[in-house]
């Protein structure tokens, strides 16, 4: 991933594109939940306790998700922070209930 100061030069088109990249969403996921599975002091869990509230966020905003009643012709648009996608689209792409497109599709 880029630098944080070119980042913030881009446009908010180019952000985006580069903030739905496949490559980008790992990155995201890496830095949200696992690093912080390396931080502990010895016999304890306070890094991995603090992933695992992460993840639970994101299992809940998945869970209201699939709350919603929806048919096959319906088509649902979710705009949220990078890491809180990145998840997301990991729980998408294994769901039978959802068929997930790829935000680059939209983004030219």
């Amino acid at each position: 991933m880029k630098e944080f100061s070119s980042i913030e030069a881009l446009s908010t088109l180019d952000k985006l594109k580069l903030f739905n990249q496949q490559e980008t969403l790992q990155k995201f996921i890496n830095l949200n939940a696992d690093i912080l599975t390396y931080s502990s002091t010895k016999g304890n869990f306070e890094g991995a306790d603090e992933a695992s509230k992460f993840y639970r966020r994101n299992l809940r905003i998945f869970s209201n998700l699939n709350q919603i009643a929806v048919t096959e012709q319906d088509r649902i648009l979710i705009i949220s922070g990078a890491a809180h996608a990145a998840f997301l689209h990991e729980f998408i792409k294994r769901s039978p209930k959802y068929q997930l497109k790829e935000t680059a599709e939209y983004l030219n």
